[in-house]
Parts: structure tokens; sequence; C-alpha cells
């Protein structure tokens, strides 16, 4: 068991890595970019997270996309940023993954955050959110998704 936790550590460790250089290279790409670039660069480089690379943790599946996620939520609540509708668009379409893979309290998790941290109000019956400050999206179907 110490090898595996040991082996699970190392992993760890290594996705930190990866993801440290991948936001090095997405700073030194942005520096000279428009606002509009940057933001289509941030997003690609969100969904280049998506990996087969998981580590459990209490029954949990907690996957590079999850991380990524709990990250962009905690770092808008924390400078106050208003997140972008495609920043929603992801989050939402993580947490759906995570209903499809029948994880409900992580996808629970993330509902309350988006609610608590973002101001993202999910309409589950509609299959859309909104935002308080009016913006508007839908929720992706399951078939429309790969599960995690």
């Amino acid at each position: 068991q110490f090898e595996m936790l040991l082996l699970q550590q190392q992993q760890q460790q290594q996705q930190q890595l990866q993801q440290l250089q991948l936001q090095q290279q997405l700073q030194s790409l942005t520096a000279a970019a428009s606002p509009e670039i940057q933001s289509e660069l941030q997003l690609q480089q969100l969904q280049t997270l998506t990996t087969a690379t998981t580590t459990t943790t209490e029954g949990t599946t907690v996957t590079p996309e999850l991380q990524k996620a709990m990250q962009i939520m905690q770092d808008c609540a924390a400078t106050g940023r208003i997140p972008q509708d495609s920043e929603i668009d992801w989050l939402v379409g993580i947490r759906e993954k995570l209903r499809q893979a029948r994880d409900f309290a992580t996808a629970d998790e993330i509902r309350n955050a988006l609610r608590n941290n973002l101001g993202v109000e999910l309409y589950e019956k509609e299959k859309r959110w909104a935002t308080a400050d009016g913006r508007q999206g839908f929720i992706p179907l399951w078939r429309d998704i790969s599960s995690p």
C-alpha cells in the first residue's frame, strides 16, 4: 500500500509539473497577444489538460480536468475575476461528465462552487445556466459529451 501511495504522489507531482510548464508556455505566448487571443489560448490550455491520468482519493476520481476546474473557480472567487462564457461552458461540461460517471457528490460540489463562487445558477430541467449579470448558456446533453 505504501508503494501505491508513493506512486500516486509521484504521478501527482508529474501532473503538477506538466501543468506548471503549460502555464509558463501560455504566459509567454499571451504576453504580446490581444485579449481575444489570450482568452482562446486559455480555453485551449484547459482543454489540453484532459488526460487519462487520474488519482483516486476517498472514492472520488480526481482528474487533471477536475483539478483545473476547482482551480479556476477558486481563482475567480479569490480575485473577483468574472469568468468568461467559454470557461463556464467548460466547467458545466466537467460537471456533466461527473454526473454521467455517477460521481454525484463531486458534481454537487462543482454546482455549489459555481453558485457560491461564480454566481452561476444551473437550471437542470431547462438544461441551461445563467449568471447574475444576465449571461446564459446551455448545459450539454450526455449524448453530446464524452465520459471522463
